[in-house]
């Protein structure tokens, strides 16, 4: 049916699509708070920066078209102490109001300006900070232990406004032609390459990069310190990947990964890497990465990577992150989403894009099971009553924080495979040259690039893809088995799933399903919309089953007889229909829609010899149930189960060959399973855990060594656990620094608890990392302890905060509680602090409270039947009884 038409419907959206042209991007249809009025097309910007100063100053001239008169200029100014030195070359005295709130400057004009070219010149000064916003301060040490700075930007979404004043929304596009001032020893870094660089009259040096081509406004980025950097070049292309001082002798993984990555992307895209070059820079204490246009930000980890040494999981991130970063170059960069509402068409692309390549490029790496986790972040946050669409309105440019998150990144990805399934690989790819190649330097808008992929394919795909961007939530596919006049009849329907109000409503997506008979037999195609579907087989022996692909955004729930029927044969089932099955039965199980007792049954049916998916799916389950357990008398008796069930999975992974253990997929379970059997009190991996802290290089491969670290914290003596502490505070291996403090925020006294907390308002722990602490502790179950710092810490940690990082601090001490007396209580002191724009985040984190406290309801008193002797009903009801953490 996808291969004409879903339904009339479709058809006739389809229709009107390819018949009309789209609506295409209009700056002044496009939302945003600055007047459309007033267009910037230039910026002529110097910058005088010292990293170890605490202001800078800057010098601007704004060249803009004003498409009708206007009377006054609003701009964007966060923290700046901005003056106007002349409109259109004419000095005067020029009344400028600022509004901190709305983070703005406003000047007014002694007389209306008429449509055409006009210029504005400014100067301001402004504070350099470490809150990882706009120009700030990155503290690093040398490998001799030197304590440096350098300077370095971060301006997505609203940070540009923090180190100049402009109009800082991504509709303005504009060229910069950007020029900086600083001590001669330093190295600058911008977008483009340098134009021209002198030595100053006061010893400082001048360098001015050449111009940018028009771009948004959060894409411009400067670094400034004493970097070094591996060079090469690539078809034309000058690459470099830039670090601090003694870094770059790890730098070699990722130049290889983008010499591919570019290869990869050539090929895909048809088109070259726009820019004449490529700079990467690893910023110390930086989280994560920033796609900016010619110079892309990473943290170390990302970069610095030693390719002899490293482990499995740092080389996937890697890999996938630079994957991503450079997707943006042409999704997000080349062609720029109008508004926040549509930042999916960055990010979900680069997504998908990333781990694209990356698999691909590396085809021994967990593809699937890289995928299964990418749905299960997506489906997790997108069952809360909170769900927001893909696509969604966002109200203001603060409001934009909130839409970095894992329904915008995780289920964008799944929805565009979704798509690409539906149109095919070669169609999507073609339909995205398309798409590129119309609006290169320019923004786009949704509905264009629905518009670009129908009139390429030809198919619906507007009406496909907009009930899976604009509808939040997923479904519950529930499949029902029966045998009529000798003829198998399948019925199939579809509920929303979620928690709370969410669960059961009446959206509905299109669900493409597979059903395939024994030995992939039969296979048939069905299209499940809004009404039930039924479909028959000759036989009643044909036992046809659903087939899984990665990209499903739904959980799928058999009849009671079939489900014990598939049970039965679990061991003879693919291994990733036997994945599948379980990781839904755990999600129906918190629901209360499938038994506790029926995701035990799969785990005891898992074969020892099934493949490292499966097993990653089991092990998952055995994890996220181990979370809820937390506070109750029931988390020793799921730590016995654990151990029975992974003790034969560990013996056959002694067993393997070190070649074979090495292999990506087998590295990685070996770790996941020895460090939860270590959690959950195993002896044995207690004294390696011992063991390889005591060396003075361990011997296990870094993903082992990370996993014995979060068995060392919780359950290390009291002189472990200040040697952990000790190592944490003096680490300076990027790759070590989450390791470290995730083993000591797994601290299981209430002393070593306030210890840790401590941390989050000390130069002792890594800036990048002290915002995460009280939600790691939180998560580790003492999430009452984290609010009660939080509570009275609340100034420090404000002071200490990025505007991004505010919302974080109300958060982060629900991150796993279940507790809603605590999330109503933060809830009304986050709401005496917060912005209206900021609460969002809060709402959700509410939420996710709600939803595992339903989800325990559901499961303790089945889990205490399940694991309680049932000749004590004394210990049933005591540890099945509603505690909190």
């Amino acid at each position: 049916m996808y291969a004409h038409c879903l339904r009339a419907a479709l058809c006739g959206a389809a229709l009107a699509l390819l018949a009309s042209p789209s609506l295409a991007f209009k700056l002044e249809q496009t939302p945003g708070a600055l007047s459309r009025s007033v267009v910037p097309q230039s910026y002529r910007v110097e910058i005088d920066a010292d990293p170890y100063a605490e202001r800078f100053s800057g010098r601007e001239t704004i060249q803009f078209d004003v498409r009708k008169p206007v009377r006054d200029i609003t701009l964007h100014a966060n923290r700046l102490d901005v003056q106007v030195s002349d409109v259109d070359g004419q000095a005067g005295r020029y009344p400028l109001t600022a509004d901190p709130d709305a983070q703005t400057v406003t000047i007014q004009l002694p007389r209306a300006l008429v449509p055409g070219r006009h210029s504005l010149s400014l100067q301001w000064r402004g504070e350099l900070d470490e809150n990882g916003e706009g120009l700030y301060v990155s503290r690093y040490r040398t490998p001799d232990g030197t304590a440096k700075r350098m300077l370095v930007t971060q301006m997505e979404p609203i940070g540009a406004r923090r180190m100049l004043p402009l109009f800082d929304e991504p509709a303005f596009r504009a060229k910069f032609d950007v020029t900086v001032n600083t001590p001669a020893r330093f190295t600058v870094l911008g977008n483009m390459p340098v134009a021209a660089e002198k030595t100053l009259a006061d010893g400082r040096k001048q360098v001015r990069f050449a111009a940018t081509p028009r771009m948004a406004s959060y894409l411009l980025a400067i670094a400034v310190g004493e970097f070094e950097a591996l060079r090469d070049r690539h078809e034309g292309v000058d690459i470099a990947i830039w670090t601090t001082e003694g870094r770059t002798r790890d730098a070699g993984f990722a130049l290889a990964a983008t010499h591919q990555i570019l290869d990869y992307y050539y090929a895909y895209f048809g088109t070259r890497y726009p820019l004449p070059k490529l700079d990467q820079i690893a910023v110390p204490g930086m989280r994560g990465a920033m796609e900016n246009w010619g110079l892309i930000t990473y943290g170390e980890e990302l970069l610095v990577v030693d390719a002899l040494k490293a482990g499995v999981r740092q080389k996937q991130n890697a890999t996938t992150t630079i994957a991503h970063e450079i997707a943006h170059q042409w999704f997000g960069n080349l062609v720029t989403m109008a508004w926040w509402d549509d930042l999916w068409l960055n990010e979900a692309f680069a997504e998908w894009m990333g781990v694209k390549a990356a698999l691909q490029l590396n085809p021994d790496w967990r593809a699937r099971a890289t995928l299964i986790h990418e749905r299960e972040e997506a489906m997790d946050e997108d069952a809360l009553i909170t769900a927001k669409p893909i696509a969604r309105p966002v109200t203001s440019d603060r409001a934009a924080f909130d839409s970095f998150d894992a329904t915008t990144y995780n289920k964008g990805h799944m929805v565009i495979g979704l798509i690409e399934q539906y149109l095919g690989e070669d169609m999507l790819r073609d339909g995205l040259r398309d798409y590129l190649a119309q609006h290169a330097y320019s923004n786009a808008t949704g509905a264009e690039l629905w518009d670009a992929l129908a009139r390429r394919s030809g198919k619906p795909v507007k009406a496909f893809a907009e009930a899976w961007t604009r509808t939040p939530g997923h479904p519950v596919v529930f499949a029902e088995r029966s045998c009529e006049a000798g003829k198998e009849r399948i019925t199939l329907r579809q509920a929303r799933y979620g928690f709370g109000a969410a669960a059961g409503q009446a959206a509905r997506w299109p669900v493409p399903l597979q059903l395939v008979g024994r030995e992939h037999s039969a296979r048939q195609r069905v299209d499940l919309l809004d009404a039930p579907v039924t479909v028959e087989a000759d036989s009643c022996r044909s036992l046809r089953s659903i087939e899984p692909s990665p990209f499903d955004l739904w959980r799928l729930v058999w009849d009671d007889a079939t489900q014990q029927r598939l049970l039965a044969q679990f061991p003879q089932l693919e291994s990733e229909q036997r994945g599948r099955l379980l990781g839904d039965a755990w999600a129906l199980a918190q629901t209360g829609q499938t038994p506790l007792a029926q995701v035990s049954a799969m785990i005891d049916a898992l074969p020892v010899t099934d493949t490292p998916q499966a097993w990653g799916v089991a092990t998952s389950v055995m994890r996220e149930l181990r979370d809820l357990t937390l506070g109750s008398a029931l988390t020793p008796q799921w730590d016995a189960r654990i151990l029975a069930w992974l003790a034969p999975v560990a013996e056959r992974l002694a067993a393997m060959s070190p070649a074979e253990r090495a292999a990506p997929a087998f590295a990685t379970l070996e770790s996941d399973v020895e460090s939860l059997r270590g959690l959950a009190g195993d002896a044995s991996v207690l004294a390696l855990a011992r063991k390889q802290f005591a060396m003075p290089e361990p011997s296990v491969s870094p993903d082992r060594y990370a996993g014995l670290l979060a068995v060392l914290g919780p359950r290390g003596n009291d002189e472990e656990f200040a040697a952990l502490l000790a190592r944490f505070r003096a680490n300076q291996d990027g790759s070590l620094a989450w390791p470290y403090l995730r083993a000591v925020a797994l601290a299981a006294s209430p002393v070593r608890v306030r210890q840790v907390l401590a941390l989050s308002l000390s130069d002792d722990a890594p800036r990048h990392l002290q915002g995460d602490i009280p939600g790691m502790v939180a998560a580790s179950g003492h999430p009452r302890e984290a609010w009660a710092f939080t509570r009275d810490n609340l100034d420090a940690l404000f002071a200490r905060s990025s505007d991004w990082g505010r919302r974080g601090i109300f958060t982060s001490p629900l991150r796993g509680a279940r507790d809603t007396a605590l999330a109503e209580e933060i809830s009304l002191a986050a709401r005496a602090r917060l912005q209206p724009d900021e609460l969002p985040s809060l709402e959700q984190a509410i939420a996710a409270t709600a939803r595992n406290a339903e989800a325990w309801s559901h499961l303790a008193g089945a889990l205490a039947d399940h694991l309680l002797p049932a000749t004590d009903p004394a210990q049933h009801d005591m540890a099945a009884a509603p505690e909190t953490h």
